[in-house]
């Protein structure tokens, strides 16, 4: 038990840090979503750049090999700080993405792992669907990936590291199926978020026409008649037919009838229509036979 509550004050902290309460509560649940993923991304990027670029600094390439690893940490670690404070984040956050697309077609352009650092360009779909959705993340999507295509397919033309025309085609194949991949998963959360939205809304609903009775009801002890909240008495059913969803239908109980009608009381309990009442004072039951002189 200790455990899953030090657990519980670990994430409590962690979305606090991530997102601040004041901020946290001016935002949707869509909008919570996309920067606590943004965030996460961040968190879980910066070693890697870290590690990048400080291994070029101090390698023989020094700082211009350097450069473009840490200049994109710098801009993600502005764009964190930044996002914790602003509820409109979509403008801002497409300089990041063009600097991660920038540093990854540089990479593939420059190849210095020879050619490994092709394989961080599987992460853009999934990240730029992710942030901005169907719509801009294809254009993202398109923009970085036709460029790497062309890097890839024509060296010559733009001078880039040259890659088998084999590796080239698998490249396209691999590329195209995780962008495909990426766009179907975002295209079915968005649409299962759409569908949980409307049935909240058609809960949220059915619950406002919902009413309910609470409270103490003033109730003459003669008639019957309850007191509304202007002072006016009305009868049970305009009462209850008011403030309430309740449709009310008209019968008789039991003793209802043996008292205005014990004829038919008597002839519906002997053919077993109904029970005898208890309510029904003494004599219970009613006969026709003539009284013994």
């Amino acid at each position: 038990m200790t455990n899953r509550h030090s657990w519980n004050d670990i994430h409590s902290l962690w979305r606090h840090i991530i997102v601040p309460p004041q901020l946290e509560a001016s935002l949707n649940r869509e909008e919570y979503r996309q920067r606590l993923y943004i965030q996460i991304c961040i968190f879980v990027s910066m070693p890697i750049l870290l590690y990048f670029g400080l291994r070029d600094l101090f390698s023989n390439n020094g700082l211009s090999a350097s450069l473009p690893e840490l200049s994109v940490a710098v801009l993600l670690v502005v764009t964190s700080l930044t996002i914790r404070k602003r509820k409109k984040i979509t403008v801002l956050l497409r300089f990041p993405m063009a600097a991660i697309g920038g540093l990854i077609l540089y990479n593939l352009y420059t190849a210095p792992g020879e050619g490994s650092d092709l394989l961080w360009m599987y992460t853009f779909p999934v990240f730029a669907f992710a942030v901005f959705g169907r719509t801009e993340g294809l254009i993202w999507n398109f923009i970085v990936l036709t460029a790497s295509l062309a890097m890839i397919f024509f060296p010559q033309i733009f001078h880039s590291f040259p890659y088998s025309d084999g590796f080239a085609v698998r490249y396209a194949i691999s590329i195209a199926f995780v962008t495909t991949l990426s766009y179907a998963t975002e295209s079915m959360r968005m649409k299962f978020y759409i569908e949980i939205q409307d049935q909240k809304q058609q809960i949220q609903d059915a619950m406002a026409d919902i009413k309910t009775l609470s409270g103490l009801l003033p109730i003459c002890a003669t008639c019957k008649k309850i007191r509304d909240d202007n002072g006016y008495w009305q009868s049970l059913e305009t009462y209850l037919s008011t403030h309430t969803q309740a449709m009310l239908s008209h019968g008789i109980c039991v003793s209802c009838l043996h008292k205005t009608s014990p004829e038919v009381y008597q002839e519906m309990l002997d053919e077993g229509l109904i029970r005898e009442s208890h309510d029904v004072e003494p004599p219970y039951r009613i006969t026709s036979e003539k009284p013994l002189k």
